[in-house]
């Protein structure tokens, strides 16, 4: 599975199902460098997509304001970026919802932050990507923060 991270370096992950939670380790390699060049209306959209990740994002918008039908906007799109649009889009507002839990906001700021309808549409959509609902996800983050906090007092004595 190829990932494109926001710095612009791609790696090659070990495949895993394709609705896989990060949450897992995996393991990274570099991947040589792509032969095809970035399509300038993809690097537009990414952006905007970026920054307007909190709205109501469709395809025909996207695809309308690239200069590109519907159809090749998600073929190209899905060649340089590993990933369609809907699945880009969706990556980002869970990663997005992660890192809001993590820094202690509450589950349904964090929903309407990161774009989803509200909180019920969040844990839905949470519980079938990870198969756990934001509230395991923040007790399983504190719990691991625990131990390694523990760990650390545990080797400073």
């Amino acid at each position: 599975m190829l990932c494109v991270c926001r710095d612009g370096n791609r790696f090659e992950v070990a495949a895993l199902d394709s609705y896989s939670c990060p949450v897992r380790k995996l393991k990274a390699t570099p991947l040589k460098e792509s032969k095809v060049t970035n399509h300038p209306c993809i690097a537009w959209a990414i952006t905007y997509i970026d920054e307007h990740l909190d709205e109501r994002l469709s395809l025909n918008e996207l695809a309308a304001k690239a200069g590109l039908s519907v159809w090749r906007f998600c073929a190209v799109f899905r060649q340089h970026a590993g990933d369609s649009p809907r699945r880009y889009i969706w990556g980002l507002r869970l990663q997005k919802v992660k890192s809001l839990l993590a820094s202690g906001e509450s589950p349904a700021s964090a929903a309407l932050l990161a774009g989803f309808y509200d909180q019920s549409h969040l844990c839905r959509y949470f519980k079938n990507t990870c198969g756990m609902t934001p509230g395991q996800y923040i007790s399983r983050q504190r719990s691991a923060q625990a131990a390694a906090d523990c760990s650390r007092e545990r080797e400073v004595a």
